[in-house]
């Protein structure tokens, strides 16, 4: 019965990051749908802009880099929004915390699938070889499942 509940929570564990992952691709691709209009305008603007990207010299200094690529950052989000009216910039501001939010529930269910796949793994005594092909496989499929989501649901709208 012991070796049944590490199976289980390793699997509910990739469960709770799949789940999100799916979600996710769904609300984004409803709310990209929505946004259309503004992401053409979107896409016009950016053309215009020219921002110098931060050099990889500055990974010499981490955190000057992560700080120089966060005023670049700042910037281009200025210039793209600048020309947005109240209505536009809300619902791209919406969208943009969205995915924030959203890959963050992914992120910390991987981590906690990553921690009960070892803890199975262990228990089973697989070798780390086997660890990490089960993560990158189970990983994989997940991302690809998000790829076909929003994929798909771009086709649908086409239609």
């Amino acid at each position: 019965m012991n070796s049944f509940t590490f199976i289980f929570g390793a699997l509910g564990a990739w469960l709770l990051f799949i789940g999100p992952t799916r979600q996710a691709a769904i609300e984004l691709m409803k709310e990209a749908n929505e946004m259309s209009e503004i992401m053409k305008s979107i896409k016009s603007n950016a053309r215009n802009i020219q921002i110098k990207r931060v050099s990889n010299f500055w990974w010499i200094l981490p955190p000057v880099k992560i700080i120089l690529t966060k005023i670049n950052q700042r910037k281009q989000w200025d210039s793209v929004t600048e020309n947005l009216s109240t209505g536009e910039f809300k619902s791209l501001s919406h969208f943009r915390t969205l995915a924030s939010t959203w890959s963050c529930v992914a992120f910390g269910a991987w981590l906690i699938a990553l921690k009960e796949t070892f803890e199975m793994c262990e228990h089973f005594e697989f070798s780390m070889f086997i660890y990490i092909a089960i993560v990158a496989i189970v990983t994989t499929v997940s991302l690809f499942q998000f790829r076909q989501v929003m994929r798909n649901n771009a086709n649908f709208k086409e239609s």
